[in-house]
């Protein structure tokens, strides 16, 4: 059920990109952005998981094709993200110095499509979202105190059966060991897309939203 409401939602989230850019609207991104900015502060990366127009094609076309293989460890250091995001917002402000705005963002949609599909391929096919994607970092960045979280209860027995629906399962598979090493309260990390494919899918129901 969850499911399928998400996926009206996504369809919703290409709808409504494919429309503003057929208005002309090219910066359109950074409208998505600023909303999906603004929902993670209270409900993490909610955006990404439900509204995303590349993280949909990711997820609903590439993932045909896709190798489906573990990404590389080093997308997962928090180092590489932060200097990641640097150096794309870097990009950008040096080329509005240089180029015209509608060159700037179709520029940047050119890149982070390319970027991210080659990613998919080659590896899960969420990997630019849940690894590198700059707004996603920012996301997950001023989302620390965000209310909407979702707990691995004490019972979980660890099968990893959640991990096989999961968009970002490397962030799943690091709160699933510090379950397995810790009592008391333990939440699905940071990176999480809120996607709920683990609520759902979750043979005991131990992995929940906080109350």
């Amino acid at each position: 059920m969850i499911q399928n409401i998400r996926k009206i939602s996504q369809l919703f989230g290409v709808i409504f990109t494919l429309v503003l850019l057929a208005a002309g609207i090219w910066y359109f991104n950074f409208i998505l952005v600023a909303s999906g900015l603004l929902l993670s502060i209270f409900m993490g990366r909610y955006f990404c998981g439900w509204f995303c127009p590349m993280g949909t094609f990711a997820e609903r076309v590439l993932v045909k094709i896709s190798k489906n293989r573990p990404p590389h460890k080093i997308f997962s250091s928090k180092w590489f993200q932060y200097a990641f995001v640097v150096v794309f917002f870097s990009a950008i402000f040096i080329a509005r110095k240089n180029f015209a705005s509608l060159y700037v963002v179709l520029g940047m949609m050119f890149s982070v499509g390319i970027m991210a599909t080659l990613l998919a391929i080659f590896y899960q096919p969420r990997t630019w979202c849940g690894s590198l994607c700059p707004w996603g970092t920012v996301m997950t960045t001023v989302s620390f105190n965000r209310r909407f979280k979702l707990e691995i209860g004490e019972d979980c027995k660890n099968c990893r059966v959640c991990t096989k629906v999961c968009n970002v399962p490397q962030q799943l598979h690091q709160s699933l060991d510090e379950r397995k090493e810790k009592s008391g309260k333990v939440y699905i990390g940071d990176r999480c897309i809120n996607c709920l494919a683990c609520v759902e899918k979750c043979p005991t129901k131990q992995i929940k939203i906080k109350e």
